[in-house]
């Protein structure tokens, strides 16, 4: 009892699909192993390890080596339509269902000559055996659809029926979503489609999906190629190919369609369904029948019987119905009874139909509130029906139901006491005795009697009143609205009426707006204690908006943008400072926060980072310290870090990067990022990091910058960012840069530039 039964249902449709796909294969390693058996004079086990060995030295699948040993057979003889411009075979219906048919898949000669190549030639190979193992319709459109016997991709297969009246019947599909299966299950006779055509017309159709077309297009895309599927010259089904976008479809893909339509024609004959409505069994012409039925008003149709292959009533299709049966299913017309109303199986109202048809007998009934009445016609039926309480009851009952009320009544002289079904339901006293009126009181809730007590008197005061209260837990502690009229007097007697109404869903709306209120309030309050938080943790980390280090030689100015209002503190950060022997070191970064957690974080990485390079550390020894400091977390934080040095002296600029965007050169009139120093943000993983340097030249700049300086919205946003700092530079220099816009507002940014005069 404690098996994964969803698993082990997946575990064994897993192996049935794998027994499934053995059972294809089977049959053609067989007949490869004894055509080599024959042709090297061994016995069947020798022929199999040869057999085996070649699917290995080529790295073949087993079946395509037996696919390629045994060859193409000549499929079974097609039936090709009359010449270009000619009608084909008129559409007909099978009428003698004893006999399964012999289908042929009509198709056109085509233009390809000649043998298959190699792979089409593997690929029908495998189709056919494929098609001879299918059990089952559905399995066959599958081995159509599944093969790779044309280049064509994505490819949907479906294989129709004719109905009695010309429609199509979808037998079955592969590659249709299940609510298009739904939609074109029956696809009446007056829609044009491509499988109506090809079936009329009794020749192939194909369509690459281009302008113009006249079609309503059934099933997936609009690129098609459609097959009849005849027996004795007649038109009985169709077998369609489809693809989701428009295609030409080249010769050799249309020869290797044609091919399987063949063998899929070939197959379908011993799984065509063996039963189709029998309009040739009724003894008279059922014309003025639908006539009678286009002029009545209530609701009947004509049945006509579907029998199987020995010759029992296995469903009825719907012939014909009145004007309000089919106003109400407007789908009913050409469908199958049980496909629209499979509970008259149950109800045991389709066996009464079969025994009128059998017998010849008139039966009534009255099922479900429903009167039913069924007579034979001609070797078809004609049923009725109708609700079976003219009174309208069981309306009543179902409209109380669905408005939550009941009514009640009193006669307060004689003692006598009527409830509805309504009533009996909202006081929780179904199957049980109604309450009389002064006893009431005793199914509320303790704590609001004086309101039903107030109610009351009112009434038996003379005038008409209204409450709102709460039941007792034996009656699920609703809530109710009660509506009385003054008492009446009737002769010797004097009546109350009461109408009732169950209104705890709103009482429980009111209650879930409340407390959603109360939540909202209770944001608000958070929100703007974070957003007094936000602004005192700007003003502890970031007491100067302009950082500056260095002396004539070299220099690092810094620029942060912080919002005054709008999002909580993103902690993006720079910092720089000089230190003793004459180097500047610089850092910025971003943590991937907001709020307390990334001020916390930023806190953890600004000093510790100085420090480290006062210690005289590499830059790439700065970022493992710093990165395992991060990943000592239990959940650690995810901030990006870039950490340069820059020595007045020579020029030398060292930096290293920790999944910040690269610095940008600016020198003279060109600028170009400075990469090779990427490594993964600090906190993610325990990869090492690198350290690269650069010798500037006198007048080059180095901009380092967080993100809120890029424009996410541009096509190219790091390549506009790096000409509109480069232009900004070239006409006002390093104070340009930072007195610069930022591209979006309200955001937090910083812009870090290191400048070499040399």
């Amino acid at each position: 009892m404690s098996q994964d039964w969803p698993a082990r249902v997946r575990r064994l449709e897993e192996e049935v699909a794998g027994l499934r796909r053995a059972m294809r294969a089977r049959g053609l390693i067989e007949q490869a192993k004894g055509m080599l058996a024959e042709r090297l004079g061994c016995d069947p086990e020798a022929a199999f390890q040869v057999l085996s060995a070649q699917s290995q030295h080529t790295n073949t699948p087993l079946t395509s080596v037996a696919a390629d040993i045994v060859g193409v057979a000549p499929p079974a003889e097609p039936v090709y339509t009359a010449e270009p411009g000619h009608a084909g075979p008129e559409p007909v219906r099978l009428t003698d269902p004893m006999n399964a048919p012999q289908l042929r898949a009509v198709v056109e000669p085509g233009e390809w000559h000649g043998s298959l190549p190699r792979h089409q030639a593997r690929g029908l190979r495998l189709t056919m055996a494929a098609l001879d193992a299918a059990g089952n319709l559905d399995e066959l459109v599958h081995a159509l659809a599944l093969t790779d016997l044309h280049e064509e991709k994505d490819t949907a297969a479906a294989i129709f029926v004719v109905e009695v009246d010309g429609g199509l019947r979808l037998l079955a599909a592969v590659g249709w979503p299940p609510q298009i299966v739904s939609a074109w299950r029956r696809v009446p006779p007056s829609i044009n489609s491509t499988v109506g055509s090809a079936v009329r017309m009794g020749r192939p159709v194909v369509t690459d999906g281009a302008p113009p077309d006249d079609y309503v297009w059934i099933g997936p895309g609009t690129a098609r190629m459609v097959f009849p599927l005849a027996t004795d010259g007649r038109v009985v089904g169709a077998l369609m190919f489809a693809w989701p976008d428009g295609r030409k479809l080249g010769e050799l893909t249309r020869h290797c369609l044609s091919l399987a339509a063949v063998e899929a024609g070939r197959a379908a004959s011993r799984l065509w369904p063996a039963f189709t409505a029998d309009s040739a069994g009724s003894s008279i012409d059922l014309g003025w029948v639908r006539s009678i039925l286009d002029g009545i008003t209530g609701d009947a149709h004509l049945l006509l019987p579907l029998r199987d292959a020995q010759g029992r009533v296995a469903d009825f299709v719907v012939e014909a119905a009145s004007r309000s049966a089919a106003e109400g299913d407007p789908g009913m017309l050409g469908r199958r009874l049980l496909d629209s109303a499979p509970q008259l199986a149950v109800d045991g109202i389709f066996d009464a139909y079969v025994e009128v048809l059998a017998n010849g007998v008139i039966w009534e009934g009255v099922h479900g509130g429903i009167k039913r009445r069924a007579i034979p016609v001609g070797g078809a039926v004609l049923a009725s029906w109708e609700p079976a309480d003219p009174d309208g009851a069981d309306r009543l009952t179902r409209l109380e139901a669905m408005g939550g009320f009941g009514w009640a009544e009193w006669d307060l002289d004689g003692g006598e006491t009527t409830w509805s079904v309504g009533m009996s339901r909202i006081f929780g006293r179904v199957n049980k005795a109604p309450v009389a009126f002064d006893a009431l009181i005793k199914l509320v809730e303790e704590s609001h009697t004086a309101r039903m007590e107030a109610f009351q008197a009112e009434l038996l005061a003379g005038r008409d009143s209204v409450v709102e209260l709460r039941l007792t837990p034996a009656c699920s502690s609703r809530w109710v609205r009660l509506f009385c009229e003054a008492p009446k007097s009737s002769g010797h007697s004097k009546l109350v009426q009461m109408l009732a109404q169950d209104v705890s869903e709103r009482y429980a709306r009111e209650e879930r707006l409340r407390s959603v209120q109360s939540q909202a309030a209770a944001g608000r309050l958070r929100l703007a204690s974070e957003q007094e938080l936000t602004v005192r943790l700007a003003q502890t980390l970031y007491p100067r908006p302009r950082v500056e280090a260095g002396g004539p030689r070299a220099r690092v100015l810094g620029q942060h943008w912080h919002p005054s209002s709008g999002p909580l503190l993103r902690a993006d950060f720079c910092e720089a400072v000089q230190l003793p022997g004459g180097r500047i070191v610089a850092v910025i970064g971003d943590v991937f926060s907001t709020g307390t957690l990334a001020a916390a974080t930023a806190v953890r990485l600004i000093r510790p980072v100085i420090a480290l390079a006062r210690a005289e550390l590499s830059l790439k020894r700065i970022l493992d310290v710093m990165n395992a400091e991060l990943r000592q977390d239990r959940d650690p934080s995810l901030a990006s870090l870039l950490v340069t040095v820059l020595e007045p002296s020579t020029g030398d600029f060292a930096w290293a990067s920790a999944g910040h965007l690269p610095p940008i050169l600016l020198r003279e009139n060109t600028s170009r990022q400075l990469s090779g120093a990427a490594g993964p943000l600090l906190g993610l993983t325990e990869t090492g990091y690198v350290q690269k340097r650069v010798r500037l030249q006198p007048g080059d700049t180095v901009v380092c910058y967080t993100d809120g300086l890029v424009d996410q919205a541009a096509e190219h946003p790091l390549a506009q960012l790096q000409e509109e700092l480069s232009q900004t530079h070239r006409e006002g220099g390093v104070e340009a840069l930072l007195s610069a816009e930022l591209p979006r507002p309200n955001v937090e940014a910083c812009l870090l530039v290191a400048e070499f005069r040399g």
